[in-house]
């Protein structure tokens, strides 16, 4: 009986020892899981485009934020735009500007409805835009059509361009940029 208890005694220091092993090497690999999704939102690459001024716009982009779309993915973007505080850039696939409208005489090649928009409502101006343009007759959307686009996303905060102030980032105002590239 003694040796019945025993052998009992040593089936259960085993299975506590194997349980202990289990949760150890789950809590590492957790661990390792955060700490890798937390290395991949530090890797940030900076990257430049210039805004309807020509002044370079600062904004980070993140890896992994790039994808190849047509115009049917480009449309909704663009009418989320006013809503969603997003500015979208198109760009020629040799850096020359893509150009979707005029404004003042010069040729525009990004869309930020909250500077662009004179009299007329966001949603009138998209659809003045998408079916007739000054520079395209049959419209942006039929031009866009013809080509596929890579898409990069990031960010930037709007009271710092230059990335020098000391304001708080919970005070800055963030603006999201979506950047098209012809292929």
């Amino acid at each position: 009986m003694e040796n019945g208890v025993e052998a009992l005694n040593m089936a259960f220091a085993m299975l506590i020892f194997v349980l202990a092993i289990s949760i150890t090497i789950s809590c590492f690999g957790s661990a390792a899981q955060a700490m890798q999704s937390i290395w991949q939102t530090q890797q940030l690459e900076q990257a430049y485009v210039t805004d309807g001024s020509g002044n370079y716009l600062n904004y980070v982009s993140f890896n992994g934020g790039t994808r190849i779309v047509s115009a049917d993915t480009i449309v909704p973007t663009v009418y989320r735009a006013y809503q969603e505080s997003i500015i979208i850039y198109f760009y020629k696939s040799n850096g020359d500007i893509f150009p979707i409208d005029e404004k003042d005489g010069e040729e525009i090649n990004y869309i930020d409805l909250q500077s662009n928009i004179t009299s007329t409502s966001p949603a009138k101006y998209l659809d003045e835009i998408l079916a007739s343009t000054r520079i395209y007759s049959d419209g942006l959307y039929n031009e866009l059509s013809k080509y596929k686009f890579t898409e990069k996303l990031g960010e930037y905060y709007l009271d710092d361009e230059e990335q020098t102030s000391d304001t708080a980032e919970v005070n800055k105002t963030k603006k999201r940029v979506v950047v098209y590239i012809q292929n």
